[in-house]
């Protein structure tokens, strides 16, 4: 197997910082940044020769700074030598004088033997400290010369032998360590790392050895990943050799590059295509395929068979993605037209089909109208009326049941709280015209929507009454008399049918005035108007407009039912008094 290995370190500054250190002999800060370099580009062999190179350099310096002072030893030395060799002349002359010549030269062989020895140990110390040095250089060859040629002179000099073995191991390690470097590259990762783990043994520490095990051990793993990557791959298990090819490419992007990207670059096809030939696909299935397709063509762009592919396959997956999509939207939404967790669920797929086909009418559509329904709920809870009624509005005009109803309602209860705020400060016509509103959407709830249109039409009544209109405002009373069946319920007090009576006595008189005055008088006593109530307990997804459409009440009448000072907040699991009229629920 082959490694085909990159080498963006050229470019990078801290080479050139510690080449400059090189030059400038500073070695040890040299080594330092070409360290953090290794760390940084670990499976790059330039580097490591790189360092080997100057850690040797560093030590011949160093050598050659002690051979400077081991030579300036020597000259003294000699200089103590031949100093003491005139002393001995001199005494030699002087105990001439004294002594026969026969013992001057026996003295003087002595000492001549003396100098010779000394001068001998001297240089035997020189070149063992030398081949020490050279050993601990990395340049074991040179201090086996040395070891050898002391050897030769004294068989039995102090650690030589220990030294010469010592040599010898290295240049057996260094030839190992090659060997081992050589099979890394080679690709015979397991040969290299039983000779690296045995390198380390005998010598732990020793150069790079630990990090190449490390990579040694890395590639294997990725041998065997890629080995079941293959194996998935020739059982055309796609998806499996697409996630174990992935896998080796995250973890060693340069590794067995071209086989892993053209067998890749199949599975992905494969995977697609096997998705695309079942018709019974799920759609997280057929968002899988396209992906896979997009990963194909981000590996080879330009590859025209899998464009003629994609272009020939992707008006399929997205019609049936479509399909999915819109399938989705509509089972989230059954039978829970106005849940607002469905309708979010729906408004994620119509929004998915939408972007797919963006010029399906119908499609727009339905997405249009959940967003807006979603917006006026929000815009609800921040009492941004106008918002609420434009939105709401906007779906009337095509809908007027959507999301089971609780549209309408919400639109009926937004346009009452506004004619409400309207009212407060004065703005009576304002608030009649919504008022108006109110009924007509009261009067297009299912039966009339009873409660919401008494309510509407009492609030209508009592702004004709503002702005003067007494008669309107009297009409409309009884028109709300009749709405809400006061007369003929049961449970109808008869002090309120006696009121009443009165009402409609100065209506016919022509006292319309009187007669408003008495409507209004009986009417703003608001419990009155229920006489039957529902507990609800507040479940997950409740909101009050949906809980009015359900009951046919309003948002006002459960709000006053329970002091609900905002509308907007009720909590899962309270229990609510529903207020309805007696023939619904």
């Amino acid at each position: 197997m082959t490694n085909s290995a990159a080498t963006p370190f050229f470019n990078d500054p801290a080479l050139q910082e510690s080449l400059t250190a090189f030059q400038e002999e500073r070695w040890s800060d040299g080594l330092s940044k070409l360290d953090a370099l290794m760390e940084k580009y670990p499976f790059e062999h330039e580097l490591r020769q790189l360092r080997q190179e100057m850690v040797v350099k560093s030590r011949i310096d160093e050598y050659e700074v002690e051979e400077l002072e081991i030579e300036k030893r020597k000259r003294s030395q000699r200089l103590f030598a031949r100093a003491g060799g005139v002393v001995l002349f001199i005494l030699i002359v002087v105990l001439g004088f004294t002594t026969y010549s026969s013992v001057i030269r026996r003295q003087f062989a002595n000492a001549q033997q003396v100098v010779q020895q000394e001068y001998t140990r001297i240089e035997l110390s020189i070149k063992l400290r030398n081949a020490q040095n050279l050993i601990e250089a990395g340049r074991p060859e040179e201090a086996i010369v040395l070891l050898e040629e002391i050897k030769a002179v004294d068989p039995d000099y102090e650690n030589v032998d220990a030294f010469l073995e010592q040599a010898r191991g290295r240049v057996s390690l260094e030839g190992r360590y090659a060997q081992a470097v050589a099979l890394m590259e080679a690709g015979e990762y397991e040969d290299a790392l039983t000779m690296l783990e045995e390198i380390n043994e005998e010598q732990p520490f020793y150069q790079n050895v630990a990090l190449l095990i490390e990579d040694a051990q890395s590639y294997l793993s990725l041998d065997e990943l890629v080995d079941r990557a293959d194996e998935a791959f020739a059982q055309e298990n796609w998806e499996t050799a697409v996630e174990q090819y992935e896998e080796v490419r995250i973890a060693d992007a340069t590794f067995q590059t071209d086989h892993v990207e053209d067998r890749l670059f199949n599975s992905y096809i494969n995977a697609a295509l096997l998705v695309l030939e079942d018709p019974e696909a799920e759609l997280d299935e057929l968002a899988v395929a396209e992906g896979y397709f997009k990963s194909a063509l981000s590996l080879r762009p330009q590859n025209s068979d899998v464009l003629r592919i994609w272009n020939r396959a992707k008006d399929t997956v997205r019609a049936r993605l479509v399909t999915r999509y819109l399938d989705e939207a509509e089972a989230a939404i059954v039978n829970q037209e106005d849940s607002e967790a469905a309708l979010q669920v729906a408004q994620f797929y119509l929004g998915r089909a939408r972007a797919l086909e963006p010029n399906n009418a119908a499609i727009a559509q339905q997405s249009d109208f959940v967003n807006r329904y979603l917006q006026a709920l929000n815009d609800f809870r921040s009492s941004l009326w106008d918002l609420v009624i434009s939105n709401l509005e906007y779906i009337y005009s095509f809908d007027r049941d959507y999301a089971n109803g609780t549209a309408r309602q919400t639109l009926y209860d937004v346009y009452v709280i506004r004619g409400d705020n309207y009212l407060a400060p004065g703005d009576f016509e304002l608030a009649l015209s919504d008022y108006r509103r109110a009924v007509e959407l009261g009067q297009d709830m299912p039966d009339g929507g009873s409660l919401s249109t008494f309510e509407a039409q009492l609030k209508l009544a009592f702004a004709l009454g503002l702005l003067f209109d007494y008669e309107g405002a009297v009409l409309m009373y009884q028109t709300a008399v009749e709405t809400g069946g006061l007369r003929a319920r049961e449970d109808t007090d008869p002090s309120v049918i006696s009121s009443l009576d009165a009402a409609a006595a100065f209506a016919l008189e022509g006292q319309f005035r009187f007669a408003y005055t008495r409507y209004r008088d009986l009417f703003n006593q608001n419990q009155l108007v229920y006489s039957e109530y529902v507990i609800h307990v507040v479940g997950e997804g409740d909101y009050l407009s949906k809980l009015a459409n359900q009951y046919n009440s309003t948002i006002q009448a459960i709000a006053r039912a329970n002091d609900l000072a905002d509308p907007n907040r009720v909590i899962i699991g309270q229990e609510l008094i529903i207020p309805i009229f007696p023939d619904e629920g």
